[in-house]
């Protein structure tokens, strides 16, 4: 998948081989409003929007507050070369503190992203969609493998999918491998130009993990991700598209798929209305869809 990007045996290993991947055979929901819906059946396109642009914007940081909490263990500390300690001491701190915001230096890479769930009737995303005017929202059940060998036709792109991370026990166990491998690389080292290339590797393995590893109270999501990504220079138009949201203006990039790997449309609870599922019904079989409707089983509330 390293189209683009020039790594080593060892980071290949610790961003394909340490995050669970999804099974081939596996549907996977992407939960959206009744705009979202419409949009995106009546397109066959799905937006990857720019991580830095995600939901929480807090996330994408995460990970940095368990490296602290790793490298922050003395008898695990004294394990470590100092050096390598250090830069991720540092690294941690600066982006925890905003300090990489002050800077103007431009990301290395751009990384697009999509998130699903394994669960196709959440009821915590059921409450995060249905904050609409309408009170409905929909979930869009995708063959996975339909949907990757779409994406694989992108040409721009590396191409990154994998569970999301939440138990602090497997995200530290994640990270003790990753340094650690990286540590024994450093010291073997000698070289202290090439000290410094595994010590940037290490900051772009963690970069490529942030994306996996998340915060344990959104662990009822139960969510996965297929990660886009491309090479980046200061200056170099990003060629993506843009939607508003909040007043902010989101770069993505809009993926088209198959309407054949759509295999399922979930409706959240709702109160017993048959225009719904008539209208839903009407407008997949207009649009070439075939597709099972699945009715939320929650109980709905007033």
């Amino acid at each position: 998948m390293d189209k683009f990007f020039t790594r080593s045996d060892l980071y290949n290993n610790c961003t394909q081989n340490l995050i669970e991947r999804i099974s081939i055979d596996d549907i996977i929901y992407h939960y959206t409003s009744p705009v979202g819906i419409e949009r995106i059946l009546g397109n066959n396109t799905i937006r990857f929007s720019d991580s830095a642009f995600v939901n929480d914007s807090s996330e994408t940081r995460y990970i940095y507050e368990v490296v602290l909490d790793v490298i922050g263990d003395h008898s695990y500390q004294q394990t470590l070369e100092f050096d390598l300690w250090e830069t991720l001491s540092h690294l941690a701190i600066s982006v925890l503190s905003d300090e990489q915001a002050k800077d103007d230096t431009e990301p290395t890479s751009l990384r697009y992203l999509c998130c699903f769930s394994q669960n196709p009737d959440s009821l915590s995303l059921w409450n995060y969609y249905t904050k609409t005017s309408t009170g409905i929202g929909f979930n869009i059940g995708y063959s996975f493998v339909g949907l990757v060998n779409a994406l694989l036709s992108l040409d721009d792109f590396d191409l990154s999918t994998g569970k999301i991370v939440y138990k602090p026990d497997e995200q530290q166990s994640i990270l003790r491998a990753v340094i650690s491998s990286y540590n024994d690389k450093f010291k073997n080292e000698s070289d202290k130009e090439a000290q410094n290339i595994i010590l940037n590797e290490l900051e772009d393995c963690l970069y490529y993990l942030a994306a996996f590893i998340k915060h344990p109270a959104f662990f009822a999501e139960e969510e996965v991700r297929i990660v886009l990504s491309t090479p980046y220079k200061a200056g170099q138009k990003r060629n993506a598209k843009y939607y508003e949201k909040s007043g902010i203006m989101v770069p993505y990039i809009p993926v088209f798929f198959d309407k054949s790997a759509v295999k399922a449309i979930g409706v959240s609870p709702v109160r017993q209305s048959s225009l719904i599922f008539d209208g839903l019904s009407c407008m997949l079989a207009d649009s070439d869809y075939c597709a099972t409707i699945l009715p939320s089983h929650i109980p709905f509330r007033d």
